[in-house]
């Protein structure tokens, strides 16, 4: 279900969603904020409503603008989640986590080539930053690589 507020996060507009989403507890209210970026790309800070506990999804640059949003919504953030390598999911990803100091969870294993190359990827599409990092890398059955399920 879509929340109609909008928070205003730099240039461009950020939408707010809520939704419900399993946590370790049963059911926990999740909220979303969708942060925009020039290469048509999407992040979002998700959070449980009940813990204030969050996860970035694909930070794929523009960091400030990322940070900025976490600030706004007051959230505690646990981790940066990727979905794959690609500079414009993962790009920001490195000096979000040192800057956080938070861990990288994903992507799968088979994208290690491409982060790997991301300042490359970066370089090719006109795009800042990229730096390599080392994630905590998400097996192929959905579960972290000590065999539990990603949780927020």
């Amino acid at each position: 279900m879509r929340n109609a507020s909008l928070i205003d996060v730099g240039q461009t507009t950020t939408t707010s969603y809520k939704a419900r989403a399993q946590s370790q507890n049963g059911l926990c209210p999740m909220k979303a904020v969708i942060i925009p970026s020039p290469v048509q790309q999407n992040c979002s800070v998700l959070w449980c409503e009940e813990t204030n506990k969050a996860a970035v999804v694909d930070p794929g640059g523009e960091i400030e603008r990322i940070e900025e949003a976490i600030d706004e919504q007051g959230v505690d953030v646990e981790k940066i989640m990727l979905t794959h390598g690609h500079i414009d999911h993962a790009g920001g990803a490195a000096d979000l986590s040192e800057k956080l100091g938070i861990p990288i969870e994903g992507p799968h294993p088979d994208d290690t080539f491409l982060i790997e190359k991301l300042h490359e990827q970066g370089a090719q599409f006109g795009v800042e930053g990229g730096k390599p990092f080392t994630p905590h890398p998400l097996a192929g059955s959905g579960r972290q690589s000590d065999g539990r399920q990603p949780h927020i």
